[in-house]
């Protein structure tokens, strides 16, 4: 009888063995996302090759790894439900590699009038575009800008394009590039307007929140030319042609979805 028993643990010990060193390797990386496989080879300050769960191969530069996770056993889902009420489960704040994105910013606009006092307008835009890879996005917007209290609204239409280059993708470089309509005013005398070019460079940084949503902050400098025809107090006519550059501080709700089939 004792032989029996020793030959069953015999034959069990293998599966008992690959039970405890199953387990998946964890990649975080720095911009808060989390890669589930094994890692197949890797050397500090070398590019790190991990095979997905899928089977598929990918190579992660060591610059984007914030910390590594080996053979993290898999919980079965009681065991993850009752977790210890002290450890708190890791909260991940998600950027987007790939999908479509939608903006709507709030923006101040600061300078100085034609008359050189300081004035403060404010503005409201939405791009709406493709986030083509982890730090490029390019896009279409409208919005409205108004840059006095008189007749000095106008509405462009331009390209965003917005680079985050950094491994960790917080900061990011953007640009837009368009065209303003102006529109004439009778209320203020201002019976003829024509638009002209906008461009809009700024820097800023993004604050990842929940997955599909984030927040970005920028600051920039905004050029918009426009020509007015105005009728003044004594009926003489003035023609004016301008190029507002004010300084810009934005606020937006950054909304995002992946690329289905993609992670």
């Amino acid at each position: 009888m004792n032989w029996k028993l020793v030959l069953f643990a015999w034959f069990c010990l293998p599966v008992l063995a690959q039970g405890q060193d199953a387990g998946a390797d964890r990649i975080f990386l720095k911009n808060g996302e989390v890669i589930i496989g094994e890692i197949v080879s890797y050397a500090p300050g070398d590019t790190l090759r991990f095979r997905l769960t899928t089977g598929k191969m990918i190579a992660v530069p060591d610059t984007e790894v914030a910390r590594i996770k080996q053979h993290v056993p898999e919980k079965p889902l009681m065991e993850e439900l009752a977790m210890d009420a002290d450890e708190e489960p890791e909260k991940v704040r998600k950027l987007p590699r790939n999908g479509r994105f939608n903006s709507t910013f709030i923006s101040i606009l600061t300078g100085e009038n034609r008359f050189g006092n300081f004035t403060i307008g404010t503005g409201i835009h939405n791009i709406t575009g493709l986030i083509l890879s982890p730090g490029i996005s390019l896009g279409l917007g409208i919005g409205v800008d108004n840059y006095a209290r008189r007749a000095e609204t106008i509405v462009p239409v331009y390209v965003h394009i917005r680079m985050a280059p950094y491994p960790n993708r917080i900061l990011y470089f953007g640009g837009s590039v368009g065209y303003g309509q102006a529109f004439k005013r009778e209320k203020f005398n201002v019976f003829d307007a024509r638009g002209g070019l906008m461009a809009h460079p700024v820097v800023g940084f993004q604050i990842p929140g929940e997955d599909g949503a984030h927040v970005l902050v920028d600051l920039g400098v905004q050029f918009q030319k426009a020509s007015y025809t105005e009728r003044l107090r004594n009926n003489d006519i003035e023609f004016r042609d301008v190029v507002f550059k004010r300084a810009t501080m934005r606020v937006a709700l950054n909304l995002w979805s992946r690329k289905r089939g993609r992670k």
